[in-house]
């Protein structure tokens, strides 16, 4: 068991070095350019294609930030809101009991 689990931690580990990796390096060149663009653009047609390289290279991250926000969703395609969560009955009829409990003090 505990060797499964330390093989479930490195994998962890793994991914999210990856995804470190993927998100910094396009942010490092984001950076990059806007910084080349203002230190070395001297007309109107240089800060346009260096705006035009950041707002392309702004929507590649977007696009990896997505796959992410799939990726971590328990269920694609499905919504959150929709979930429902299953108590037992004892557990429901504490949960009754102390609400009703709360509202007889605060009255």
């Amino acid at each position: 068991m505990l060797e499964r689990i330390e093989a479930l931690m490195m994998g962890l580990k793994e991914v999210s070095d990856n995804i470190a990796h993927d998100l910094k390096t396009p942010l490092t060149r984001l950076r990059n350019r806007a910084e080349e663009a203002l230190a070395k653009s001297s007309n109107e047609a240089e800060y346009r294609a260096a705006l035009e390289r950041t707002i392309e290279e702004s929507d590649g991250l977007i696009r990896t930030f997505n796959a992410l926000l799939m990726i971590a969703r328990p269920n694609p395609g499905r919504r959150a809101a929709t979930w429902t969560i299953s108590t037992p009955p004892r557990s429901r009829m504490a949960f009754r009991n102390c609400t009703s409990r709360s509202r007889r003090t605060l009255a």
